[in-house]
């Protein structure tokens, strides 16, 4: 009988946490890399002053990925020379591949000569010539706002909103990535749709999916293929779309967002509001008050705003669609706030919330709003349970519907389309526990009331 051969076991390394500050090295493969850039872009990564984040690679000595804030990342070479770090920057991750970062660094460490040739500038960077996405998408969204380029049924030229959504799901998804071709997207956009989309990880390292951002990256790359077909700069079929059916070729489902805040909640909000500076107590007060969305929220003028009345007419531009003004009735706390604002505002000050330091409209809420959500204990891992400013427009319009607002009244006053009502139903009128509870105890009154009236009725006949 011939002896066992032992068979080396495979071990993969751990996914790791990218948004634990402990984790400073892992090793490198391309889609860790990625999942790295567009963490730090989506703000799950705690960066340094300069927005940057910076990890080593513990398969290659040498190397580590510099992502920001911003969406750019590079390869980097860090050594000591006679005491001193000595930092090169090897290439964009959007225009070197992993393998060739390794070499480069390979070759660096016995030839430092050689730090000029390892940059990819002497090759075309979208590999293989031709214009690269970040080019095709630049043209495409300025076609788009100039009206001389309108997608599907699309007929109105796309607002600044809009113009600013394309780019901001292009810089979350796809920005890693604007150095290479056409054809680099072409094979690789449904890895990249499935690791945005679909779960990863296991245990305290498991990641949710992000069904959403994938499918809108899906979007934008097929619009990208699209315009790139009425240009010439693409003849191959759109990879994003199914030939058969003519729809998008893969998509996660999607599940409306429902969350809103309890009473305990609010109440926990409230009281750590108190603590914050008058900025951002009356900004996130005045949402909660309102309905409004954060945007409207921080552009508040004083000349739309009539306190005597107790009305805030919304302008157009603020509104989602831009189809009209909305005016909005003031609840007495919401109009004892800005009164309060009105009396302290310096002298000719424009804006009802206004920057410290620009002059503006605040726009730097984000951050604020993090931390005031961890002190309120209102944040967590899971994304459909950590609240999110939109949340408390949501909660607006539920409290709405537990006073027992007609559901058309409801959606007038949150300032959507009249053609919106089945929408607003189902994405905003999120029912209370204690209102369903209060329905199912009426529902059994009535039950007893006419068990005890059939009771009297055979009582009576027997008689």
């Amino acid at each position: 009988m011939s002896p066992r051969v032992s068979q080396p076991v495979s071990r993969r390394s751990p996914e790791p946490d990218l948004t634990d500050p402990a984790c400073r090295a892992f090793k490198f493969t391309p889609a860790r890399v990625d999942a790295a850039c567009r963490q730090t872009v989506d703000g799950d990564v705690a960066v340094d002053g300069d927005g940057r984040v910076q990890w080593r690679d513990s398969e290659t000595p040498g190397l580590f990925l510099r992502a920001s804030r911003s969406g750019s990342a590079a390869y980097v070479l860090l050594y000591k020379k006679d005491g001193r770090l000595i930092r090169k920057v090897i290439g964009p991750v959007a225009e070197v591949d992993l393998a060739e970062a390794r070499e480069a660094v390979g070759r660096l460490r016995y030839d430092r000569t050689l730090a000029a040739q390892v940059a990819p500038r002497e090759r075309s960077p979208s590999r293989g010539g031709g214009p690269t996405i970040g080019e095709v998408f630049t043209a495409y969204i300025e076609a788009a706002e100039a009206g001389r380029f309108k997608l599907g049924r699309r007929s109105a030229v796309i607002t600044d909103r809009t113009a600013q959504n394309y780019r901001t799901t292009y810089n979350a998804t796809l920005k890693a990535h604007d150095g290479k071709s056409l054809a680099w997207l072409a094979e690789n956009v449904l890895r990249l749709h499935r690791e945005i989309g679909a779960p990863s990880g296991s245990g305290d390292n498991r990641k949710l999916g992000r069904p959403y951002q994938a499918n809108r990256m899906m979007q934008t790359a097929r619009n990208i293929f699209t315009f790139a077909a009425s240009t010439g700069a693409w003849a191959k079929p759109n990879p994003c779309v199914d030939p058969a059916t003519g729809s998008s070729i893969a998509k996660f489902a999607e599940h409306a967002r429902d969350r809103i805040l309890s009473d305990a909640e609010e109440a926990k909000l409230a009281a750590t509001l108190r603590g914050e500076s008058d900025l951002w107590r009356d900004l996130f007060a005045v949402a909660l008050l309102t309905g409004r969305r954060m945007g409207a929220v921080c552009g508040m003028r004083w000349a739309d705003v009539d306190l005597e009345r107790g009305v805030w007419t919304v302008p157009r531009p603020m509104m989602k669609g831009r189809k009209a003004a909305h005016g909005l009735t003031l609840d007495p706390d919401a109009v004892a706030i800005l009164r309060r604002r009105q009396r302290q505002a310096e002298k000719g000050c424009e804006w009802v919330f206004s920057a410290m330091l620009a002059g503006g409209p605040v726009t730097s809420w984000k951050t604020a709003w993090g931390r005031i959500r961890k002190a309120a204990g209102l944040d967590s891992k899971d994304r459909s349970r950590r609240v999110v400013p939109h949340d408390l427009r949501r909660s607006w319009g539920s409290r709405l519907i537990e006073a027992g607002v007609p559901t058309v009244t409801v959606n007038a006053a949150l300032g959507n389309s009249p053609n919106s009502v089945s929408m607003t139903a189902k994405t905003y009128m999120h029912v209370p526990d204690n209102v369903q509870a209060e329905a199912v105890q009426a529902a059994y009154k009535r039950r007893q009331a006419r068990k005890a009236k059939a009771k009297r009725s055979r009582a009576k006949a027997k008689r």
